[in-house]
């Protein structure tokens, strides 16, 4: 049963959730507010469209129609109709005088789902409905597909039958027990039906109050018992044999391995007869044993491994763990190039993986790649083993050119060399930062902070590129560095929540900057100082910069972005499209405490000369903002709703007091009694006598 009512209930939420926005729409309220006839064919088009949207087949609505009552007009899958027109006109007027918001009731073969609008008006005075029919067989059909055991039935609050697993519906005699009995939300009784015992099970729901009631007989229950019990057995007898047999053909299984290794352990040892007498594991801890002594070979063998030890030595000396004593040392003991004139850092970096084949976890292997490329294409004795170091592969250079600048010409070749043969093979692009050429080797540190440098100024020169550090140092710049016009522009946009112009403005400032050629740390700078400008929106809105943005620093993906481009695409998709999020949700919110507020005051104070002004002042609003915001949420000017409000005490004093129409008109903050009189008779078609007197003669 809680299945079904789970299954039931998610369709009653939907359809809720579905009416609810689409009386929430605009659309609807410039139907309820403007349309007067079906000449107004194109506002009649749309809505028309947003009806058929509410009939999806999962819903089962059958009907959806839309019923103005201030202008007496339905409109629906049969098209416009007045309300003189209609038929069952009489159950639209007792919908609308309900005191209910919204809900739900069966009507013939159809349950019927009200919701009046707009909300914020008084719920017995609504200006419209929204009315959708859904037949009871889509409520039986959900009912036959979640019945496992019983019959379901659903029963509305006075007891009626809405839908049944049964087609003959519930037993009249349990039907009276539950109406004595169900007072509690919850709860289970025993009955009689046809001489047989049941169970009957019941849960009123807390969204409409209807009630699921599960009839089930007592012998099914028990049948139903022992198919389990008998099924429960045979299931552990079927796991009991089969774990036995699963056991025996693993033990088999564990022992041939450990036959094996003891076989081939004795076999170096066959003639040992003390071994042989002892049962096999004692035979291989002993051999185990033996190979844990051999420990100091194997790490002589270790050492003998030229090639890591080199690529060792080199990882220790860009760590600056290599002394001075050390270095000549290490060089003859691992055979390594020990003179030469001139040395250089070669630094290179994957550009980027997007829009190529490879994956993040590929990076690795490509950067391992890389290395044996450079092995192959730098003759040997002319390098140092490359090595990776913080994803950047790296790579000491040495030479015996005579002059400073035939060796520069020399590291372009090897680099445009490298360039084209990992471009060639892997198709991706690399960028090369190349070091001020030096002599000692113990400076190869520095010389790699020069390559990383050089390559900062990708994000300004593009990618694919090789950079000398001395070619690129940074020229003097433009103390006006920082774009303010086109901050103030990209802030303007976020702050409206216009997306692409957010986007245009982005794109624009980045490209303002990069052509002032600022260098690495003043680009940073400045996009740093945007981030905090954007961030400084937030404030007002109640939200932390940890909650809409995690606790990663945002700084620290300013300074790790390589390229222009990754950093346009990462402020915009991690920046400002949350920021711009939490701003629209903001003003949605501030909105609706607005016309709530608003509201209240009119309400409480409707007697007395209230006017925008003074509501906006005691806002600390624009009242041009709190107008515009009132008429949007409330769907009629704050004029309106006041005149309006005004005129329904009216009726309240004229039906339920014996006040004078004068002293009715001035307690209302009419400028005098015939205001008051035009103003009433013009809305309700009679002077406030002649409506009283009606309501006297019908009392």
């Amino acid at each position: 049963m809680s299945q079904t009512q789970m299954s039931i209930e998610q369709l009653l939420y939907t359809v809720d959730y579905a009416a609810t926005q689409f009386i929430s729409s605009g659309l609807t309220s410039v139907a309820l507010n403007e349309v007067t006839s079906y000449l107004q064919a194109d506002i009649l088009r749309e809505v028309s469209s947003e009806l058929h949207r509410l009939q999806f087949v999962e819903f089962g609505i059958s009907d959806a129609s839309l019923v103005n009552l201030d202008y007496g007009w339905t409109f629906g899958n049969g098209g416009f109709q007045t309300l003189d027109e209609v038929q069952d006109r009489g159950q639209i007027f007792d919908y609308g005088g309900r005191e209910a918001y919204s809900f739900w009731e069966k009507q013939n073969d159809t349950v019927h789902f009200v919701k009046k609008l707009p909300s914020v008006l008084n719920t017995k005075s609504p200006k419209g409905l929204l009315i959708l029919e859904i037949p009871l067989k889509k409520f039986s059909d959900l009912i036959s597909k979640q019945s496992r055991l019983g019959e379901v039935t659903i029963l509305d609050l006075n007891y009626q039958p809405i839908a049944s697993a049964n087609a003959h519906g519930i037993d009249s005699g349990i039907l009276d027990q539950l109406r004595q009995t169900a007072s509690f939300p919850q709860g289970s009784l025993k009955a009689m039906s046809d001489g047989i015992s049941h169970v009957v099970t019941y849960n009123r729901s807390a969204y409409n109050g209807w009630i699921y009631v599960s009839v089930i007989s007592v012998r099914e229950i028990t049948g139903e018992s022992r198919s389990i019990g008998w099924f429960t057995l045979f299931v552990c007898l079927t796991i009991i044999a089969l774990t036995a047999a699963a056991a025996y053909w693993m033990s088999g299984r564990i022992y041939s391995p450990i036959r094996r290794i003891y076989e081939a352990a004795l076999g170096v040892n066959r003639y040992e007869a003390e071994y042989r007498a002892r049962d096999e594991l004692d035979y291989i801890d002993n051999r185990l044993r033996q190979l844990s002594l051999n420990e100091a070979q194997m790490e002589e063998q270790i050492r003998q491994q030229h090639y890591q030890l080199k690529v060792f030595f080199a990882q220790r000396l860009f760590l600056r763990q290599i002394t001075r004593d050390e270095l000549q040392e290490k060089l003859k003991l691992y055979g390594l190039p020990h003179s030469w004139r001139w040395l250089s850092v070669l630094t290179l970096q994957i550009d980027t993986l997007e829009g190529t084949r490879y994956r993040d976890q590929d990076f690795d292997l490509l950067m391992f790649a890389i290395g044996n490329m450079v092995d192959e294409l730098i003759p040997a004795g002319r390098w140092l083993n490359p090595i990776s170091l913080d994803r950047s592969q790296v790579v000491v250079l040495l030479s015996d050119a005579p002059s400073e600048e035939e060796f520069r010409q020399e590291l372009g070749a090897i680099a445009e060399k490298i360039k084209a043969h990992v471009a060639q093979y892997l198709n991706i692009e690399i960028s090369i930062g190349i070091s001020r050429p030096f002599r000692d080797l113990l400076h190869a540190p520095d010389a790699y902070e020069e390559g990383l440098a050089a390559l900062q100024y990708r994000i300004r020169l593009g990618t694919g590129v090789i950079l000398f550090i001395d070619e690129i140092e940074a020229k003097e710049q433009d103390p006006a560095l920082y774009p303010r016009k086109e901050e103030k522009i990209l802030l303007d946009a976020v702050r409206a929540g216009s997306r692409e112009e957010a986007r245009t403005a982005l794109s624009e400032f980045i490209a303002e900057v990069l052509s002032r050629e600022p260098s690495p740390q003043e680009y940073q700078l400045v996009l740093g100082e945007l981030l905090a400008h954007l961030v400084e929106l937030l404030h007002g809105t109640g939200r932390t910069v940890h909650q809409v943005f995690g606790e990663k620093s945002l700084f620290e993906h300013i300074i790790s972005a390589r390229t222009a481009d990754e950093t346009e695409k990462w402020l915009y998709a991690a920046v400002m499209e949350p920021l711009m999020e939490i701003l629209d949700q903001h003003r949605f919110t501030q909105a609706v405490n607005i016309t709530e507020s608003v509201i209240q005051m009119i309400h409480a104070e409707y007697s007395s000369d209230l006017q925008l002004e003074t509501c906006a002042a005691r806002l600390n609003f624009h009242p041009v903002y709190v107008g515009r915001v009132f008429r949007k949420e409330a769907g009629c000017s704050f004029s309106e709703y006041l005149s309006k409000y005004r005129l329904m005490q009216a009726k309240s004093l004229l039906k339920e007091t014996d006040m004078k129409i004068s002293d009715i008109a001035g307690h209302l903050n009419y400028q005098s009694s015939a205001t008051f009189i035009r103003y009433f008779r013009k809305m309700e078609g009679v002077t406030p006598g002649q409506y009283r007197e009606q309501h006297a003669l019908r009392d």
